[in-house]
C-alpha cells in the first residue's frame, strides 16, 4: 500500500449488494411429508399445469446470477515541474485511470415450482421454465441448489433444500 494510499484511502470500490431474506412458503406439515418420503401433489395458484401435471414443491427463491461488473476505478498520476527561470518553467506529467472489475452477485427474488414435468422460477426478471427431462444435473453448492440444463447453469438460494433435492431425487 503506498503513501498516498494510505493518507487518501483505497480505492472508489462499490459494495456487493446483501443477499435478500426470504422466508419458506412450505408448511411444517409439507417439510415433514417430503422429509419422509411422501410427495403431496400441492395447489397453486396462477400457475397453468398441463393436463396431468401435478405440482410437488413451491417455495420462495432467489435466483444468484454472477456478472462481470465494474465495480470502482483506479487512477494514478505523477509529474514535475522545473523552473527554467524567475516566472518560467516546465511542467510536465501523465496518469491513467482503470477500471476495476469483479464479479458481482445480482439476485433475483421469485419462486420456484418443481412439477412432474417442468421446473419453473417465476419472477420479474429472470425468470425460466424448463422440462424436467432437460436436467443434466443437479445438487447443491453451500446453501444453494445449482442445477445445470442443455444450454444453461443456475444458482438458487432456498430455504428448504433438502426438501428441494428429495422431490428431485423423487422425480429424476
Amino acid at each position: 500500500m503506498g503513501i498516498m494510499q494510505k493518507i487518501f484511502g483505497p480505492p472508489d470500490v462499490q459494495t456487493q449488494p446483501p443477499m435478500p431474506r426470504i422466508q419458506t412458503a412450505l408448511t411444517q406439515a409439507a417439510v415433514d411429508a417430503i422429509l419422509s418420503g411422501q410427495f403431496p401433489s400441492m395447489p397453486v395458484q396462477r400457475l397453468v399445469l398441463h393436463k396431468g401435471e401435478k405440482c410437488f414443491y413451491c417455495d420462495h427463491a432467489v435466483r444468484i446470477i454472477e456478472k462481470l461488473k465494474v465495480v470502482g476505478y483506479r487512477s494514478r498520476g505523477f509529474g514535475g515541474y522545473v523552473r527554467v527561470f524567475r516566472g518560467a518553467g516546465v511542467h510536465t506529467g501523465d496518469g491513467f485511470r482503470a477500471a476495476v472489475r469483479n464479479h458481482v452477485p445480482e439476485y433475483k427474488q421469485g419462486k420456484l415450482y418443481i412439477t412432474n414435468e417442468r421446473i419453473i422460477f417465476f419472477a420479474d426478471s429472470g425468470a425460466f421454465q424448463k422440462r424436467l427431462k432437460d436436467v443434466i444435473s443437479f445438487g447443491e453448492a453451500g446453501a444453494d441448489l445449482v442445477l445445470q440444463f442443455n444450454a444453461m447453469s443456475c444458482r438458487l438460494y432456498l430455504q428448504t433444500l433438502t426438501c428441494a433435492l428429495r422431490v428431485l431425487e423423487h422425480l429424476l
